[in-house]
């Protein structure tokens, strides 16, 4: 089968999955989906437990 660029990108060891409030995306597809950048959200995580970097974000 073949699969997109992105398909291909989410499928590497180095991808990050984050799981809450029972949804599964990855740092980039969390950061989309928080109208907010990656590096913003991976600042968050390493600073906050993983509740507060996902629900703070985005509400700015």
């Amino acid at each position: 089968r073949w699969a997109t660029r992105q398909q291909q990108n989410e499928n590497r060891k180095s991808v990050r999955w984050i799981e809450f409030d029972g949804k599964r995306m990855n740092v980039a597809q969390w950061a989309k989906h928080l109208g907010i950048n990656n590096s913003t959200l991976l600042e968050a995580l390493a600073k906050h437990p993983l509740e507060i970097a996902l629900r703070d974000r985005g509400r700015n």
